[in-house]
């Protein structure tokens, strides 16, 4: 009977097999892994045993490359999910060549968290909050809720990445780091943080530490590994100096083109 097995709430059974809940849904609705519904709201509950069983027919997590052969197939989430076990931080170049194909790539990342009632930090500069506001809107996203519950934060540019007129790796780092702390106390279990890059191009004093700031993010990520990070470069406005740099300093980097492995690596 149910009420003999020791059953884990979908938090519960996501953290023993470290995985997304949302990838536990996906499985339980394809009937891969079996859950069952309990109370008046069918919430879904794991059998641990049923876990153990999973674990033993699916073996180990794919190995990265593994992982990334899915991404035609899988969203970025779920490919991150997968390395996420390698210890990969989900940490996003996002390159894209006008606004339209900018939002293409970026709501899906913003949808997922928002409609799963994480928290989101939009870090913007070339693109107006009004035109933020409006995007989201047009998704369905009931913004002014979720800016009055501070679900949704926008910050513009001058005031986390050019504080007082300059940049530093350091204070940025800091100013992350203490927005993650109350972000992933939220009971969603995760949060995104994404910011437009192209604050670089006003040559403020410091922006030429913007790419030690991208390389010792991932260090950070180490800590929080439900957190995705997803920083925008305009390929149109960027150089391909700072475009290759990007690359170089991110786990994994998207564009129209397709969800791909960067170039960092720590290993």
């Amino acid at each position: 009977m149910v009420n003999d097995r020791k059953l884990l709430t979908i938090t519960e059974a996501a953290e023993y097999l470290n995985v997304s809940k949302s990838s536990l849904r996906r499985w339980s609705n394809e009937g891969v892994l079996t859950s069952f519904r309990v109370g008046m709201r069918g919430e879904r509950r794991f059998d641990i045993n049923e876990l153990d069983a999973f674990l033993v027919v699916h073996g180990e997590a794919p190995s990265p490359a593994e992982a990334m052969e899915s991404a035609q197939s899988s969203s970025p989430g779920e490919v991150m999910d997968l390395c996420a076990h390698h210890g990969i931080p989900r940490h996003v170049s996002m390159h894209f060549r006008n606004e339209e194909e900018q939002w293409l790539l970026l709501s899906p990342y913003l949808i997922d968290h928002l409609s799963a009632g994480a928290p989101v930090l939009y870090m913007h500069d070339s693109s107006h909050r009004t035109e933020i506001v409006g995007r989201l809107r047009s998704e369905g996203v009931d913004v002014d809720e979720a800016l009055r519950t501070q679900q949704l934060a926008l910050c513009a540019s001058q005031d986390c990445y050019l504080q007082g007129g300059f940049f530093s790796a350091d204070r940025m780092l800091e100013f992350v780091q203490k927005h993650v702390a109350g972000m992933l106390s939220d009971p969603a279990g995760k949060a995104m943080i994404t910011g437009e890059m192209t604050w670089f191009l006003t040559g403020m004093p410091g922006v030429e530490q913007m790419l030690v700031y991208e390389r010792e993010l991932n260090v950070l990520l180490r800590n929080f590994p439900q957190l995705t990070i997803v920083c925008q470069y305009h390929l149109r406005r960027l150089d391909s100096e700072t475009t290759f740099g990007a690359l170089l300093t991110h786990p994994f980097a998207h564009s129209a083109e397709g969800f791909r492995r960067g170039f960092y690596s720590d290993h």
